[in-house]
C-alpha cells in the first residue's frame, strides 16, 4: 500500500467507515476489528498479494472451525475493498479466493410445550415478570437475538 504508514491505521479508518456509514453493529465490528488485527501482526506494512494471503488463510484453518475462517476472509475482502475504494490497492488480492467449505448445521428449536413453559415462568403479578414476559413474547414472535434485545434496552436506559 503506497504511502500508508501503517495497515493498523487503514484498519482503523476502515472499522470507523464500517460503524459510520454502513453501520454495521458492534458485535461484527468487534469481529472483524479482532481479525483484521490478528492480520496485521503477519503483515504490518500493508496488504499482501493474493498468495500470501491464501498462505495466511490456510494457516488460520489449522486450528480454527471453517466457519471462523470464512469469517476471517469476510472481513478480509471488505477490507480489501475499502482499500480499493480509497485508492490505496491496485487490485483486490482476495478476488479469487474461496471461502472454506462449511457444514450447515439446522437450528435448534424448542417444542410447542417447552415455549408455552418458557412464556408461562414470569410471574405475571410483578413488574418485573411483565417485563420478562414481554421481552419473551418479542424474542419468540420477532425472531430477535436475546444480544439484540439487550442492545436495545442498553440503549434505552
Amino acid at each position: 500500500m503506497p504511502g500508508v504508514v501503517s495497515i493498523s491505521a487503514e484498519i482503523q479508518a476502515f472499522l470507523d467507515h464500517c460503524r459510520i456509514e454502513k453501520g454495521l453493529s458492534a458485535n461484527t465490528l468487534d469481529a472483524y476489528g479482532a481479525d483484521l488485527a490478528r492480520f496485521a501482526k503477519g503483515f504490518p506494512a500493508g496488504f499482501p498479494g493474493p498468495e500470501e494471503v491464501a498462505a495466511y488463510l490456510a494457516s488460520l484453518s489449522a486450528h480454527l472451525k471453517a466457519r471462523s475462517v470464512a469469517r476471517h476472509l469476510t472481513a478480509l475482502r471488505t477490507f480489501a475493498a475499502f482499500l480499493l475504494r480509497e485508492g490505496k490497492l491496485a487490485s483486490d488480492p482476495t478476488a479469487l479466493l474461496a471461502p472454506p467449505r462449511q457444514w450447515r448445521n439446522l437450528p435448534k428449536f424448542l417444542s410447542h410445550n417447552e415455549i408455552e413453559r418458557l412464556l408461562a415462568a414470569p410471574d405475571p403479578e410483578s413488574p418485573a415478570g411483565l417485563r420478562d414476559r414481554a421481552m419473551l413474547e418479542l424474542l419468540y414472535a420477532s425472531g430477535l437475538r436475546a444480544s439484540e434485545l439487550c442492545d436495545q434496552i442498553g440503549r434505552a436506559s
